[in-house]
């Protein structure tokens, strides 16, 4: 998921795969306000990485990845590359939903292991674009209980933030600890504890089989303001606008993409709801950025345009 050029948003909670930062930092993760809640999330599939075949966003929440296999040597015979279809479906509202589906095309019954390897280092965007702290609070080990992980951060003021995840299926799960660096007399970000979740199962032919991951993302704040997601997700109305329709389809359809990417910036903020300059380095309350798309969009967003001038 994280490994692919996928960008999802819902008010608070975004999500940005495969985006790299000045200097070669990988700025791919799960999102929540300023905080990386979720640094890695790769699938493998008998110790092998899948191969992408397709991405589509179906909304600014949902997006769809096809992969596929490659050979996969079985004590009972090879399996040839492209004859299991795996459908990754994401989903982002007021946490991240990854539902993995396998289909097997091999004509055969086959022993497989789906590996899923996740982790979490709380940094902030600052941090991640180079800004690097005196200090860092403190990665915890990640606390696995049956079908149920938490990773955890001590941060240096004492507050915790946490990333809880949950699957649907029984899993084995293991964990490898870095071991820490120090530059300069500053720690650098290694990466933190890695866990490893696999799901073992056989699939007969032309037999599917699915798991559902759901990650929570819990900052440091969350008790004095809990996420927002976007109202469009619990049957909330969309903010009045005019309506234009064209004789050009092509048009219509540019039309609505700006609708999708403007829906897809408004975030809830402190002083209210506002829409963010982009993703991911400028989802914050930018002044000026926020006055222009507000006075772009006057005449066909009056209510969200008046939001902004409110704010």
């Amino acid at each position: 998921m994280l490994n692919h050029d996928l960008v999802l948003k819902a008010d608070e909670l975004f999500l940005a795969g495969e985006m790299r930062a000045h200097g070669g930092e990988r700025a791919a993760g799960l999102y929540v306000r300023d905080t990386r809640h979720l640094s890695h999330f790769a699938l493998t599939l008998n110790g092998i990485e899948l191969t992408a075949l397709s991405l589509r966003t179906d909304a600014p929440t949902v997006g769809v990845i096809h992969l596929t296999n490659d050979r996969l040597r079985l004590p009972a015979g090879d399996v040839r590359p492209q004859t299991l279809a795996i459908v990754e479906r994401v989903e982002l509202g007021a946490d991240l939903r990854v539902t993995v589906t396998i289909h097997n095309f091999s004509g055969r019954s086959l022993d497989l292991t789906l590996g899923l390897e996740l982790a979490a280092d709380f940094r902030d965007l600052f941090d991640i674009r180079g800004a690097t702290p005196a200090e860092r609070g403190s990665l915890l080990p990640p606390a696995i209980d049956q079908q149920t992980l938490v990773l955890a951060y001590d941060a240096l003021d004492g507050r915790q933030a946490r990333t809880s995840v949950s699957f649907d299926q029984p899993l084995e799960a293991s964990v490898a600890i870095p071991p820490t660096d120090i530059q300069d007399g500053r720690p650098t970000p290694v990466p933190p504890p890695l866990t490893v979740c696999d799901f073992s199962l056989v699939l007969a032919p032309g037999a599917d089989w699915s798991v559902t991951v759901t990650v929570t993302p819990h900052p440091v704040d969350a008790e004095e303001r809990p996420v927002s997601a976007s109202p469009l997700l619990h049957g909330g109305e969309s903010p009045r606008r005019a309506m234009v329709r064209s004789d050009s389809d092509l048009f219509d359809r540019y039309l609505a993409r700006v609708d999708t990417d403007l829906d897809m910036l408004q975030t809830t903020f402190p002083p209210g709801s506002l829409p963010a300059a982009g993703i991911p380095w400028y989802v914050a309350p930018f002044g000026r950025d926020t006055l222009i798309v507000g006075l772009q969009i006057v005449h066909v967003y009056p209510t969200r345009a008046a939001g902004i001038l409110r704010v």
